[in-house]
């Protein structure tokens, strides 16, 4: 937990330098795959605090999504072959990046072999992490650019307040920041990375409505997707496999992450307004995560102010 904050400072500070320069240089800049390079670099430094890829495999190295990956996820399993050699460079990537950390549980957990130890450490870092923020992150900015400059200017206030300037954000900081929570509960509600939820029943149960009551019969197949989202309510938000206010434990199917989804969402929120007063961006829908692109940053008045933007260019 200590280098959590740290690690994401590191990776998304140098995420918005590559915004700022691309606005500067060359108009709107795509924040889905530079979101992609640096959140890869976040989780393997503060999963197990590996070398990021983007330094051991060199900078243009990310791990990218099949185009069809999503949809034949959930339909047939893959022949092997289709994706051998882009799971063996992950392989080869983790085994010498997480060697301490795979060396630690080794000690721990003596029954499980190593190559299981890793094959388990790839699939929580790459489907589960990095799977989780590469979606959930761009309907963040999303939501913020849709809400303009006065949700911006109050958010700015927040965080400046709570961490002084160049002070580091840490997850103790952004604690202190309730608009900040807020906002991301209420993209998390909007657009959890996780939208669906099946499950069946494991005993006659009935689930009431505020109007209604069903019977639901041992076996039978549930399905469930978000509810409402404000603080008293937060028992009854199941975006996690779970409510909210839950605590994932061997006995239930909760999300062993889902306070750490929370909390970077609120480093990411808590970021941005610290070193920006408002930006712009077009957003395009898509199946999966929206394609958010910068078109504006505005700086932090108390640093300086610039508008990067396509202006720029047209000034010059």
């Amino acid at each position: 937990m200590h280098h959590v904050g740290p690690a994401f400072s590191a990776a998304f500070t140098a995420m918005f330098d590559a915004v700022e320069a691309g606005l500067d240089t060359s108009g709107p800049v795509e924040f889905n795959k530079l979101n992609m390079k640096h959140m890869l670099d976040f989780t393997s430094s503060a999963l197990f605090g590996g070398t990021p890829q983007s330094e051991a495999m060199g900078n243009d190295a990310v791990f990218k999504p099949w185009l069809l990956e999503d949809l034949l996820l959930h339909t047939f399993r893959l022949p092997p072959f289709m994706v051998r050699r882009d799971y063996a460079d992950l392989t080869a990537y983790f085994a010498k990046a997480a060697a301490a950390f795979l060396d630690n549980a080794e000690k721990n957990y003596p029954g499980i072999p190593r190559d299981e130890l890793l094959h388990n450490l790839i699939f929580v870092a790459i489907f589960n992490a990095y799977g989780g923020f590469k979606i959930f992150l761009p309907h963040l900015v999303k939501w913020l650019a849709r809400a303009g400059p006065e949700l911006h200017a109050r958010l700015a206030d927040e965080v400046r307040a709570a961490v002084p300037a160049g002070g580091e954000i840490t997850l103790t900081a952004v604690d202190r920041m309730p608009l900040v929570k807020s906002v991301v509960w209420e993209a998390l509600r909007m657009n959890p990375p996780v939208e669906f939820q099946y499950g069946r029943a494991r005993r006659d149960i009935v689930v009431e409505s505020h109007d209604a009551a069903y019977e639901v019969r041992k076996g039978e197949l549930l399905f469930g997707d978000d509810d409402a989202l404000r603080r008293r309510l937060l028992e009854h938000v199941v975006w996690s496999n779970g409510p909210e206010t839950g605590t994932p434990a061997e006995g239930n199917k909760q999300c062993p992450g889902k306070d750490t989804v929370v909390a970077v969402g609120r480093l990411m929120v808590a970021k941005l307004f610290q070193r920006y007063d408002t930006f712009a961006a077009d957003v395009k829908e898509s199946p999966v995560e929206p394609v958010v692109t910068f078109t504006s940053l505005t700086r932090a008045a108390a640093d300086y102010t610039i508008v990067a933007s396509l202006a720029l260019r047209e000034r010059r």
